[in-house]
C-alpha cells in the first residue's frame, strides 16, 4: 500500500514599496536597500525556521512549515 505524506507549508512574499522608483533614480541605493533587506530579514526568517525560496528584485519569497511561526516572523520587529 502506497501512503502519501502530506506536508503543510505557508508562503510569505515580501514587497519593498517604492523600490522601482528608487532604482530609476539611483540604482546603487536600490541595490544597497536590497542587501540591507536580506541582511535584516534572513536571520529573522531563520529564527522562525523559514527558508528563502527566491529573490525577485526587492521581493523575497519565504516558506514556513508552521503557520504560527509564519505569523510570528511576519510581525517580528
Amino acid at each position: 500500500m502506497n501512503r502519501s505524506t502530506r506536508k503543510l507549508t505557508t508562503i510569505v512574499l515580501t514587497d519593498m514599496v517604492g523600490l522601482t522608483a528608487i532604482s530609476a533614480v539611483d540604482e546603487e541605493i536600490a541595490l544597497d536597500l536590497i542587501l540591507k533587506q536580506r541582511e535584516l530579514l534572513k536571520p529573522i526568517a531563520e529564527h522562525f525556521d523559514g527558508k528563502g525560496l527566491k529573490e525577485i528584485g526587492g521581493d523575497l519569497l519565504l516558506s514556513f512549515s508552521n503557520s504560527i511561526k509564519t505569523v510570528r516572523c511576519s510581525i517580528q520587529h
